[in-house]
């Protein structure tokens, strides 16, 4: 399935320690993959990872921590 695809690809990029780019929200992001892990609130796969560039909605200062639904 495209999830379990994307999940895979987010395990390399964390075990290797490589700085991944995508959108979230409409807006580029670039991190470093942290933590992957079910959320403890409503369920469903998070990424937690520090945004070192791109957008974002809040458009707070970077870098910063930031948890990624996998499912937006």
């Amino acid at each position: 399935s495209p999830a379990r695809a994307l999940e895979a690809r987010l395990a390399e990029a964390l075990a290797a320690r490589r700085v991944v780019r995508f959108h979230y929200n409409a807006q580029p992001r670039e991190v470093e993959p942290r933590a992957l892990g079910e959320l403890t609130e409503g369920g469903g796969l998070a990424l937690l990872a520090r945004q070192i560039a791109g957008g974002s909605q809040s458009g707070g200062a970077l870098p910063a921590w930031r948890v990624f639904r996998l499912d937006k």
